[in-house]
């Protein structure tokens, strides 16, 4: 490379070259590999967010059935209280009370929908509470009962399983009678 400005080159036609200026081709390696330590990294980073991101979705997914779960026993305490108003003289003469609430009561019962021969008020109680009952089966095994009285309220407890209950029964949730593990109840006090 020759400068201009150099004194040996005015006047004598030679250009000189200055070794100083002279770079190397060769690439110095300062930092060689610096790049994908940091993808690594942001590698890393990434797998533990999509670690808690799968954690949050299993627990959302767990409360969700929580959810359902309550929801199916309001909604059938709800469908057991409007057939106890639609039939009230069954419940004035106490045939919707129940002193079992698990196992289900399985006898077979007269079927009310028939026209030939229609059912009486202790019948259709006892239909009400075998289609209650066998609807309550459906929410992962559960089952309820009927207590109280007319003039004070009718309670209607529904007992299901729930998940989120790792062994610790209802007795701690002030479901009482039920000493099974990962029971939930759900309690409704109507007045005919």
């Amino acid at each position: 490379m020759t400068h201009l400005n150099d004194p040996a080159s005015k006047g004598s036609g030679i250009k000189s070259t200055n070794k100083s200026t002279i770079k190397s081709t060769v690439p110095q390696c300062k930092q060689c590999g610096v790049g994908m330590i940091e993808v690594l990294i942001a590698l890393l980073i990434s797998a533990f967010g999509l670690l808690g991101l799968a954690g949050l979705e299993v627990i959302s997914l767990k409360y969700q059935t929580v959810a359902h779960f309550r929801s199916l026993a309001s909604q059938t305490s709800a469908d057991m209280a409007d057939r106890i108003r639609a039939n009230v003289n069954a419940a004035q003469d106490g045939h919707y009370f129940t002193q079992d609430s698990y196992p289900l009561n399985t006898l077979p019962i007269k079927q009310c929908m028939a026209t030939i021969d229609p059912c009486n008020a202790q019948e259709i109680a006892a239909a009400d509470l075998y289609h209650w009952r066998n609807d309550l089966q459906k929410i992962a095994g559960g089952w309820g009962n009927v207590t109280g009285d007319v003039t004070n309220g009718m309670i209607l407890t529904v007992y299901f399983y729930e998940p989120d209950i790792a062994g610790g029964g209802a007795k701690g949730i002030k479901c009482e009678g039920a000493g099974k593990l990962s029971i939930r109840c759900f309690k409704t006090v109507f007045l005919p």
